[in-house]
């Protein structure tokens, strides 16, 4: 039944018979990986010494798999002379080149626990580019948010630190291997607060190696080579899941290219966001490195379309087939958008905490399942939808999507107890994502569980996403949220207001969004004001936008133009 949408031997296949609640199970036939990332490293570069595993072509570098292991087994032993052991943290910021690589491995085989961020550091060691890493004895990824103590402080260029471990025997850096396992700490990852406090996930090595071999089986077209190209890790903190893979999955015809840290300008302050991107080095790069699949956060994606046609046409994009597209909302004007640069893409339901909790099949043609719903469970992975007394709904009910599988983060670093509000004792992470499942399986998004509104009309509850979706279809509409206040006087009841950024060129009136929105919602779900914006207030590395910012700056431009008053919102 299931044959033609599932390409990949091992990869998860939904059941033919109908499921009875609101459970499955993405079973595989495909065995987990029990090896560690660097003992992943080691096989590939004694089985392929010479195959060149990743490519930047912004610095003309491109690594085989013994240079990757040579070079970071140098900088490994000077981690070790550092003073730096099992469970320690080395943090790297802004390093755009191969030494990033060389630095993601040299952590994971002695270890050490891998961390990229744009964070304040105490103990630097800087490049011939000025940029830095930093090795810190906790972990620090946000100062103010997280704290931090017992921080050591040097300054340290990498091949001072190279020449440091010139003096560690082999004996020693293999007892540094040698003291850990799968289920140790490999690296973090930061997510940006938009939804919340911003929180730290520590994830294990047994993750990192099973992670992307298993969520490319869902969309990775292995029977051609495959090239995937990802953002630079100035950029993306990510990159290091996918440094890993091409270790893992060594034996197929793979290649990893990290796009320029040109694209986006992270140090950019001009207030017109749109000069920090320079997109036409990403079309340059699936040019020169033919591309076949791409993985950028949705952000840096919805920039590169947006790139005048004059300078697209300018190079051969045609390599591209593939890529991923965390958007739990895909309006048909960003699936026309996608498919022009992406032909087969997929749409997946992901979190800092579990990456890939569900994948679309990029071969269904079913175009409900493929572009409305956010897919299936990868392989080894189970999802349940939960009413509030944690019992499965039926089929069809929402309910809050809950994952547990070898996918998923192992603590918050320095949270234990915010860890034990979102993780069951039997391992069942609460995702705060609200939506129904089919009865194969399928998974369709609704909205965030914190964001639902009730409308002061009627006091029916609704998620924005029902209301972005529609302000969409508007021709002159680029984005659209949905944000809600509550008056003084009015504590179960909302106020809403559609916030929209217009496509470049166009201007649109409160007046033709009231009719747009009263032409496309039912009365009780129209919004109560209409804000016009250039631009949305983001944040993290992942640039998503602040519903929370955004409120506070959609009520601003309301008071200033007197279409609130002072007593009816507090800023």
């Amino acid at each position: 039944m299931w044959k033609s949408i599932v390409e990949n031997p091992g990869d998860a296949t939904p059941p033919n018979e109908p499921l009875k609640n609101s459970y499955i199970h993405g079973a595989s036939s495909e065995p987990l990986v029990g090896r560690t990332v660097w003992e992943c490293l080691q096989e590939a570069a004694r089985e392929k010494p010479d195959r060149v595993a990743i490519r930047l072509p912004q610095f003309s570098q491109d690594l085989t798999y013994k240079m990757i292991c040579d070079k970071s087994t140098e900088l490994a032993k000077g981690l070790l002379a550092l003073g730096m052991k099992k469970g320690d943290f080395l943090t790297i910021t802004s390093v755009p080149d191969a030494s990033y690589v060389y630095m993601v491995y040299a952590a994971a085989q002695i270890g050490v626990v891998f961390n990229a961020l744009k964070s304040k550091t105490l103990v630097i060691i800087e490049n011939e580019a000025g940029t830095n890493v930093a090795a810190l004895k906790e972990l620090i990824p946000d100062l103010e948010t997280f704290g931090g103590r017992n921080i050591q402080s040097k300054s340290l260029s990498f091949e001072e630190v190279t020449k440091l471990g010139k003096d560690i025997l082999e004996d020693v850096i293999q007892a540094a291997r040698d003291a850990f396992t799968g289920d140790d700490p490999i690296n973090t990852g930061l997510s940006s607060g938009s939804t919340g406090v911003p929180k730290c996930s520590v994830n294990s090595h047994f993750k990192a190696v099973n992670l992307l071999k298993f969520s490319l089986l869902r969309y990775a077209d292995y029977k051609k080579p495959v090239v995937v190209g990802v953002g630079n890790p100035v950029d993306d903190e990510l990159v290091a899941d996918y440094v890993y893979w091409v270790s893992v999955e060594y034996e197929k015809d793979i290649q990893l290219v990290i796009l320029p840290s040109t694209l986006w300008d992270a140090e950019f302050q001009g207030e017109n966001e749109d000069e920090g991107y320079h997109m036409e080095d990403l079309y340059k790069s699936i040019h020169e490195c033919r591309i076949t699949h791409l993985e950028l956060y949705p952000t840096f994606l919805m920039k590169g379309l947006e790139l005048d046609a004059e300078i697209v046409q300018k190079y051969d994009t045609s390599s591209v087939k593939r890529g991923i597209l965390t958007s739990t909302v895909i309006t048909e004007k960003l699936r026309e958008r996608c498919s022009k640069l992406i032909p087969e893409f997929v749409v997946a339901l992901g979190t800092t905490e579990y990456w890939n909790i569900s994948i679309t099949y990029p071969l269904d043609d079913d175009f409900d399942r493929r572009y409305r719903g956010i897919g299936f469970p990868p392989p080894h992975t189970e999802v349940k939808i939960v009413d509030a007394n944690n019992k499965i709904v039926p089929l069809g009910v929402e309910g809050e999507i809950c994952v547990r599988g070898v996918f998923m983060f192992s603590t918050y670093y320095g949270s234990e107890d915010l860890y034990r509000k979102v993780v069951s004792p039997c391992g069942w992470y609460h995702t705060g994502d609200i939506g129904t499942m089919n009865e194969h399986g399928f998974m369709y998004y609704i909205g965030r569980k914190f964001h639902v509104l009730h409308f002061s009309r009627w006091g029916d509850k609704v998620y924005p996403a029902a209301i972005e979706i529609a302000a969409a279809k508007h021709p002159k509409i680029s984005l659209a949220q949905a944000v809600g206040f509550k008056k003084p006087g009015e504590d179960d009841l909302d106020t809403i207001i559609l916030c929209v950024i217009p496509i470049q060129g166009q201007n649109i009136t409160e007046g033709e969004l009231r009719s747009h929105c009263q032409s496309e919602l039912l009365d009780h779900m129209w919004p109560d004001h209409y804000v016009v914006m250039d631009t949305f207030p983001r944040v993290g590395i992942r640039q998503k936008v602040s519903k929370e910012k955004l409120l506070k700056l959609a009520k601003k431009i309301l008071l200033d133009s007197g279409k609130l008053q002072a007593n009816e919102v507090e800023l």
